[in-house]
């Protein structure tokens, strides 16, 4: 699973790069501050989960701690 998610951060990572590069470019060019476009900010919060999902313990690893369950639960086991 992190090997997926490694690949689709490579892509994003490097069409973030790409995008921000053109749009700096074109900022250039005609004289005006870089603002980063709506395209940009998707990008930059799909690298952001992407590498949190990256970053993520899953179920089976060391340090994975299972949710509690709903307190009606945690009551029954102790009655």
């Amino acid at each position: 699973m992190r090997r997926v998610l490694g690949r689709a951060l490579d892509a994003a990572e490097a069409e973030l790069k790409k995008s921000e590069a053109a749009e700096k470019g074109v900022a250039k060019e005609e004289g005006f501050d870089y603002s980063p476009s709506g395209r940009v900010l998707a990008l930059q919060k799909r690298v952001l989960d992407l590498r949190n999902a990256a970053a993520a313990v899953y179920p089976g690893e060391e340090g994975f701690i299972t949710h509690p369950g709903e307190w009606q639960e945690r009551l029954r086991e102790w009655l």
